[in-house]
């Protein structure tokens, strides 16, 4: 026996979104955007539930469950409407309509009241899952996340699920360099096109055309707040082969602890950044960053390699980055003292981009040709980063390095 919901709405971006997270918490769904199909839908085959809109341009909603009781009396239905008045409810009340859902709700809301009617399947799935296998990695590390033992090992954990099946699942909070790890794994795969980020609804909503579009490519699946629930109903052999066929790879990544409750599945906990200090060093010495972090402080370093790093990769990148700003800032140490002077003559009110702005231009417009290059000598400006075809004065600014720091 069918164990299937059917959602009816006129706007299918809607009923698509309500199908999407029944999927997603492990329901079957159907989809239907006109009630005279609906009604052919249902009288040739059986759902356990039917949630439908009551404002629709075919048929009302009580028209509509008007004629489902004379189908089906005893099948559940839930109207789902932002417009309903007190006549409007006592009319689908004495129809016979099992629950009226105001909109706008909660989804946690919703999946409540269907739970009272249905029970999410609980389906294997038969790609094994539940296993994550260390393999030799295809390549060379290219990127700075080779360098501790943690990261190498979920590296090859990550590369074994996706040889294995194509399928990658991963535990990584914000924070994380999750895109340096999708660039890794492209490269390993010989993806000459970058990764794609999808949330996991929008994917779902168009699997089929990205099956149909996609090819020698990896894509990285935010599940936000979809739980792994979801996961085993699609990842049937059929469905993983349609991927293997098209070359492409999937990494499933969660952020939230809650989001995981299949104890049964392997999920690979990206590795805290406080646990990789190989990778923190290399970090400090990489051309990541927009500036260069010259860290020659003996404590300054211990300290960075020490740190908790509450907000991983995120936060360790921001620090250097003002670290790297502050010296640049030094290098120009008569320009800050300058614009002090400024802000203490009652300039206070001026925004810090628009007085700095303000005195570049002044200081271009004052200089001619032949005094240019003494000028910028004197600031410490690359000569090269003033364009010949642009007016001084329509310069972009040549410290942005200024306007962030603390």
């Amino acid at each position: 026996m069918s164990n299937t919901i059917l959602v009816l709405d006129d706007e299918a971006n809607f009923a698509e979104m309500i199908q999407g997270l029944l999927l997603a918490e492990g329901y079957d769904a159907e989809v239907s955007t006109n009630p005279h199909q609906a009604l052919e839908q249902i009288r040739s085959k059986h759902y356990s539930l039917v949630i439908a809109d009551f404002k629709m341009p075919e048929m009302d909603g009580d028209v509509f469950l008007q004629k489902v009781r004379e189908i089906n009396v005893a099948l559940p239905v839930i109207i789902v409407s932002g417009l309903m008045n007190t006549p409007d409810l006592m009319r689908v009340a004495n129809i016979g309509v099992t629950l009226a859902l105001e909109k706008p709700f909660q989804r946690e809301q919703l999946l409540k009241h269907v739970a009272h009617f249905i029970s999410p399947k609980q389906p294997e799935a038969s790609v094994s899952l539940k296993k994550s296998k260390l393999v030799s990695l295809p390549g060379e590390i290219d990127v700075f996340l080779g360098k501790s033992p943690a990261m190498v090992r979920f590296l090859q954990a990550l590369w074994g699920q996706l040889d294995n099946s194509g399928i990658g699942l991963v535990f990584a909070e914000d924070g994380h360099e999750m895109d340096l790890v999708c660039k890794q794994v492209a490269r390993w795969a010989s993806f000459d096109v970058p990764c794609i980020r999808l949330g996991f609804f929008s994917w779902l909503k168009n699997i089929r055309l990205i099956i149909d579009q996609t090819k020698d490519r990896l894509i990285l699946i935010e599940m936000l707040d979809a739980s792994i629930g979801a996961l085993p109903a699609l990842l049937t052999e059929e469905f993983v082969s349609k991927w293997q066929t098209r070359n492409v790879k999937l990494i499933f990544r969660f952020q939230k602890k809650a989001q995981i409750d299949d104890a049964s599945i392997s999920i690979l906990q990206f590795p805290l950044l406080r646990s990789r200090a190989g990778d923190i060093a290399a970090l400090i010495d990489s051309e990541l960053l927009r500036g260069e972090a010259h860290i020659n402080d003996p404590e300054l370093l211990q300290q960075l390699l020490a740190y908790p790093w509450k907000d991983n990769f995120r936060e360790l990148k921001l620090v250097l980055m003002r670290l790297s700003r502050r010296d640049a800032a030094q290098r120009i140490s008569g320009f800050t003292r300058f614009l002090t002077d400024r802000m203490e003559l009652g300039h206070g009110s001026v925004s810090m981009t628009s007085l700095l702005h303000s005195e570049q231009k002044n200081i271009l417009q004052r200089v001619g040709t032949t005094e240019l290059d003494d000028v910028l000598e004197r600031l410490d400006i690359d000569r090269n980063l003033l364009s010949p075809d642009t007016s001084l004065q329509q310069q972009d600014f040549l410290y942005p390095e200024l306007l962030a720091t603390e």
